[in-house]
């Protein structure tokens, strides 16, 4: 297969995964807390969904497996992607739960807990 369609395809699949990804990880409250004392224009990036570096990693290895001959070489690409992916999630996942769950409630404003209420608020 021609390596500029190959290039097309992952980009629409990067770009189709990361679509159906963004409203799962707000669904699931995977967005990032701003802090009240913080500075108030990064309100409008409350809520905006962490971890969006999965559906990059997936289509990369998909990709790979896919359209690249096996070697040793592209094992070792392969292998290196996951590791970095998975630190990448591990800090991600690790700093989103210290932020929302360890560090003390009163500090820490979630957008998406106020649209809740917000939407409570209406439906009232």
């Amino acid at each position: 297969m021609n390596n500029v369609l190959i290039f097309i395809l992952s980009i629409t699949l990067t770009m189709l995964a990361t679509a159906a990804l963004i409203p799962f990880l707000r669904k699931k409250k995977f967005g990032q807390p701003i802090r009240e004392e913080g500075n108030k224009d990064h309100y409008k990036k409350s809520g905006t969904p962490t971890m969006g570096g999965v559906a990059f990693t997936l289509v990369f290895l998909l990709s790979c497996i896919l359209f690249i001959k096996f070697s040793v070489n592209i094992l070792f690409i392969v292998l290196y992607t996951l590791a970095y992916g998975l630190i990448g999630f591990i800090i991600g996942a690790g700093l989103l739960f210290i932020l929302s769950y360890i560090l003390p409630k009163g500090r820490i404003k979630r957008h998406n807990d106020e649209l809740d209420k917000e939407e409570q608020a209406q439906s009232e």
